[in-house]
């Protein structure tokens, strides 16, 4: 549905499931947040996911931004 979004990640292996529900679309948040449950689950070391995935975020709104063209008449 449009502007919903969920995200399912499965790791049997680990017994571990996420879930994420959402009602907007903003993919990158939903990825920052199953992206640090990972970290913790699999003690890998911390990242800012929130920061890392707004920068790509932002950055390729600019290069949409740059490219974009508007028809005038």
């Amino acid at each position: 549905i449009l502007g919903m979004v969920s995200q399912v990640t499965l790791l049997p292996e680990k017994q571990l499931g996420i879930v994420i529900l959402s009602n907007q679309q903003a993919f990158r948040a939903l990825s920052a947040v199953t992206h640090e449950v990972l970290e913790d689950a699999l003690d890998l070391e911390h990242k800012d996911w929130v920061e890392e995935l707004a920068k790509k975020h932002f950055a390729s709104k600019q290069k949409d931004y740059a490219n974009a063209k508007t028809d005038t008449p």
